[in-house]
């Protein structure tokens, strides 16, 4: 059987999938989206608590000026 060049490239295709769909392969891909997602959630998470606590903070030490100054 003679392919012309598609049905060639369509089968080469057909091979690649075959063998790239392997359960091996998917789960490892899960794990690396899984680990990006949390990773990506870490970096957003982190900033916003600390601007929370500095915030906070910076409210304390208002608090402390205002009570401390001398009328």
């Amino acid at each position: 059987m003679v392919l012309n060049s598609f049905e060639f490239r369509l089968q080469l295709c057909m091979m690649h999938v075959r063998i790239l769909c392997t359960e091996e392969v998917w789960m490892g891909l899960n794990w690396t989206i899984a680990c990006l997602i949390f990773i990506t959630g870490m970096t957003a998470y982190f900033p916003v608590v600390y601007i929370r606590k500095t915030n906070k903070l910076m409210e304390l030490l208002k608090q402390i000026e205002q009570n401390t100054k001398k009328p």
